[in-house]
């Protein structure tokens, strides 16, 4: 859960646990389960946002690369009916 919200959010350890509120070497026996609770009930209302925003990233980047997916399979098999500049002509339309 912990290195999911640093690798989603780009946080390191020293940050992660600033940003909840607790030491860091708290947050390391929570990571290394020496540790299972986090007494203070507004930090860990806070993990729980952030484990439901890094969630939101991780969606929110793979719908981006499904989508830059598709619109690749989109362009390939339009260049075969028309001409590439044509393509670019119609992209930059839209696109302005």
């Amino acid at each position: 859960m912990f290195k999911r919200c640093e690798q989603a959010l780009g946080l390191n350890q020293a940050e992660l646990a600033r940003l909840l509120g607790i030491s860091a070497p708290m947050l390391s026996q929570l990571i290394n389960a020496r540790r299972i609770k986090i007494a203070n009930p507004v930090a860990a209302a806070r993990l729980t946002r952030m484990v439901s925003l890094a969630d939101e990233v991780r969606a929110g980047l793979l719908t981006a690369a499904c989508i830059w997916g598709f619109a690749f399979v989109v362009v390939k098999d339009s260049l075969d009916y028309i001409g590439a500049i044509y393509m670019l002509a119609f992209r930059f339309s839209i696109a302005a």
